[in-house]
């Protein structure tokens, strides 16, 4: 640590004993008091100076004079300490100043005494001190003073005699002593206005961190790395995606506690790190799910990673907390095409994933590959699942065409799980009164909101499909491994906590209320047509009663739980 380093600590440490700890909760309030501080040390280093220099000079009288105001200018500090009130502290000090200054131009002969250059000091203070408006009236008082002083002799009053004779030393010396005054007054101030500069930038680098940096994995937050993504699709280069999700991490928290949830992300994300390639970088997607955006990497390399990867995790161990834990996951790999948005690469790199996950876990595959293992129910599953038709090409999502084929995995798995599963249809209210306003693209850019802002709501293992309904304003959401409707209506809540806000579409702020109907599985009597029919139905009727709403399909039970 430097010399200049250890003064500026020992004296910020100093001065912040006289600040109480409600003036420094405020930044602009902590500098203000800082600054009452900093005038009262210039204070402390020149008027016992000049005291002692107009005693030698035989005016004794003057010497007298700045001693009293010096020692009011000495007790500012304790006045804020003691009252914690600025203003106190500043005015006090301000009237010690600009008495003391007065006094002595009055009697060292008027405008032309040596002292009257000083009568800037208290409007200059003042500036630092409580800002414009307390200047202001400082300066206005300084210059009628001034006024005064001058006239007086014009109206028959003559100014007080002083017994100096070395009046240029005294001009030298007040001069010499007003350049080193505001020099040291400013040195002092930019002094803690570095400190305060430092702990802002400490602040912004915290606040850029958190929006970033995911501060579980490590890696980076959704929104950074969706742009990341977008810089990558500018570039115009070849690149993959690869979509990582951990196998039941649901069971995981569940069996084992969220701490040790949080430990196996922490670890899987550490190992996600270490395999990236030169360039590469990854986000956390959802609660469980990882997105790796990897450049000038064709699908086949990132197959190869991706691999790597998995049997890395394999041999993940996570010691005396859960010893006999073993963790593996699933990862879905797209290349990047030509004039393909940002939306559909995730889309088919998620469409893989969920291949991925639904022959059996543990596995990765490219967009476009054939599972190794057929799906649980042969009926459920359609042929061709990677045709481009099956990406909705407005808002990145899963088309309709997926739609039945997702639900029939999704009803297989609750029946065999235990567990449940729920559909939910969501319609825009006001998407007919923004096309009408806006036209079909204002119409289109709003459902486009629409979408990331429902995904963004969802598990990573849920989905979302934009079906269309009859204008095009409906998405139907699969949600799986739930305990009872509860859960459902939970997803519900979050979904419309984030349409508190308007959406800006053509230049114009839209509040947008969605009607949100669920249906729950197993029910009796419901097969996949049924179940779509009741979340519609339970849609409809949350329309009809004035939207932003959401209603449960009411004769639907969840585990003997009346859901109405």
């Amino acid at each position: 640590m430097t010399l200049a380093t250890r003064f500026t600590t020992r004296y910020l440490a100093a001065i912040r004993w006289f600040i109480p700890s409600e003036v420094r909760a405020d930044a602009a309030t902590l500098t203000r008091a800082q600054n009452v501080i900093n005038a009262v040390v210039m204070a402390a280093l020149s008027g016992p100076f000049y005291a002692w220099t107009y005693h030698a000079l035989g005016y004794t009288a003057a010497g007298r004079v700045i001693l009293t105001c010096c020692i009011c200018m000495f007790s500012a500090p304790f006045l804020l300490r003691l009252t914690g009130s600025i203003v106190v502290a500043r005015e006090v000090f301000l009237c010690a100043v600009f008495f003391n200054f007065s006094w002595l131009t009055y009697a060292m002969g008027g405008v032309s005494a040596p002292t009257a250059g000083w009568m800037v000091v208290p409007p200059m203070v003042a500036l630092f001190l409580g800002g414009y408006a307390t200047s202001m009236f400082w300066l206005a008082l300084t210059c009628a003073t001034v006024v005064l002083i001058y006239a007086l002799p014009l109206l028959g009053i003559p100014l007080p005699a002083h017994p100096i004779e070395e009046m240029r030393l005294l001009f030298l010396l007040c001069d010499f002593g007003l350049y080193l005054v505001i020099v040291l007054f400013v040195f002092l101030f930019e002094l803690t206005r570095t400190e305060g500069v430092v702990k802002l930038q400490h602040a912004l680098d915290f606040i850029h961190d958190a929006a970033v940096r995911d501060p579980l994995t490590g890696g980076d937050t959704r929104r950074q790395a969706l742009r990341q993504l977008a810089q990558q699709r500018e570039d115009g280069a070849v690149f993959s995606l690869c979509l990582l999700e951990l196998d039941r991490f649901r069971r995981i928290d569940a069996s084992h506690g969220q701490a040790a949830g949080d430990a196996v992300l922490r670890a899987v994300a550490q190992c996600v790190a270490q395999h990236l390639p030169e360039g590469g970088s990854f986000g956390r997607y959802g609660d469980a799910q990882m997105l790796l955006i990897l450049p000038r990497t064709t699908q086949q390399e990132a197959l190869l990673l991706a691999e790597r990867m998995r049997l890395a995790v394999h041999g993940l161990r996570f010691g005396s907390a859960a010893p006999e834990l073993a963790v593996t996951v699933s990862i879905g790999v797209a290349q990047r095409e030509a004039d393909e948005s940002s939306g559909q690469t995730i889309a088919r790199a998620d469409e893989a994933l969920y291949q991925a996950t639904s022959n059996g876990h543990d596995r990765v595959l490219a967009y476009g590959d054939n599972p190794a293992l057929p799906a649980p129910d042969a009926e459920l599953a359609a042929p061709d699942l990677f045709d481009h038709t099956r990406i909705d090409p407005l808002t990145g999502l899963l088309s309709r065409r997926v739609l039945r084929d997702r639900l029939g995995h999704a009803m297989a798995r609750a029946l065999r799980n235990g567990r449940m599963a729920a559909v939910m249809v969501l319609e825009v209210d006001q998407l007919g009164d923004i096309r009408e306003a806006c036209g079909s693209a204002g119409g289109d850019a709003l459902l486009a909101q629409v979408a990331a802002q429902v995904r963004d709501s969802l598990h990573a293992a849920d989905t979302i499909v934009r079906s269309g309904g009859h204008s095009g304003s409906q998405f139907v959401l699969i949600l799986e491994d739930l305990r009872s409707s509860e859960g459902a209506r939970q997803v519900a809540h979050s979904i419309l906590d984030r349409f508190t806000f308007p959406l800006a579409v053509a230049g114009r702020d839209w509040r947008v209320t969605l009607s949100i109907g669920i249906a729950m599985y197993p029910a009796p009597g419901c097969d996949m047509d049924t179940l779509l029919e009741r979340a519609e139905s339970a849609m409809t009727r949350a329309h009809l009663e004035g939207g932003n709403g959401i209603r449960l399909y009411a004769m639907d039970t969840a585990r003997g739980v009346p859901a109405g």
